[in-house]
């Protein structure tokens, strides 16, 4: 069975493998989105329009991604602010502003993407709940999630860890970014995170993350070849930043296709 190369729904605009202390941040929190009168009422709609749903809706700062560059000691993320607010009128109601407008007027918010294995060889992964406020009941490998500043991508790691699986700094072997995917059609980043634990995956199962509100279930799947085949070309329902990272894993573990 080979992977069907679903790209469609991402690019990768960066594949690699470096140390998440070697990508340094080049903030600038007085840059910012601009928005016109209109576009701030319809943000304010749309954050209470989906608050009156019972979704759980947070306005907290995040990191707007703007492009990245190479240098000798690592990888610099060009970034400036904006909100979760911003996230919901950009990237989730109007999409198409990215094509219409360019990345200028697109919030952008940098978020972790991570396959998680552990010492059996399972990755993790699991079924959005219907509280959560984008992609609601799909399937999404753990963790993953945004970056609120000033944290940096293992500190950001560190808590999604903690809060989706219960996982603390001393059951973690090694992190590795592999890769930045562009998800389409808003051009939404992600940072693409390959975590090897030091425990199994029915340690992972016996706990219970603080967010597990986040999802009906989770469960393990196998990390062979033929199963993460199996998994990406028969699952329907992955989340496009999820089925980036399962490719980048797939593509740096075992090559092209």
């Amino acid at each position: 069975m080979s992977i069907i190369k679903k790209y469609d729904k991402y690019h990768f605009c960066w594949l690699g493998s470096i140390n998440p202390v070697n990508v340094k941040f080049d903030y600038n929190p007085s840059h910012c989105l601009e928005l016109n009168e209109t576009q701030i009422e319809e943000k304010i709609s749309i954050v209470e329009k989906f608050s009156a749903t019972g979704k759980k809706i947070e306005i907290l700062p995040l990191y707007k991604f703007l492009k990245f560059s190479k240098n000798e000691k690592g990888l610099v993320l060009k970034l400036c602010r904006t909100d979760f607010g911003e996230y919901l009128l950009t990237d989730i109601s109007h999409p198409e502003w990215c094509l219409i407008y360019g990345d200028e007027k697109m919030s952008h918010p940098l978020s972790i993407s991570a396959v998680t294995l552990t010492t059996d060889n399972y990755f993790i992964i699991g079924y959005r709940s219907n509280s959560v406020i984008g992609e609601s009941g799909k399937i999404q490998t753990l963790p993953g999630g945004f970056l609120h500043p000033p944290d940096s991508i293992m500190e950001t790691t560190m808590k999604e860890l903690s809060e989706e699986l219960a996982v603390n700094r001393e059951d973690i072997s090694d992190v590795l970014m592999q890769g930045i995917a562009l998800v389409h059609p808003s051009g939404k980043p992600e940072i693409l995170l390959k975590i090897t634990l030091n425990i199994s995956s029915s340690e992972i199962l016996s706990r219970h993350g603080i967010d597990k509100w986040e999802f009906k279930k989770i469960m393990p799947i196998s990390n062979t070849r033929e199963k993460i085949e199996e998994f990406i070309n028969s699952v329907q329902n992955l989340t496009p930043a999820s089925h980036a990272s399962l490719m980048c894993l797939y593509l740096q573990t075992y090559g092209d296709l």
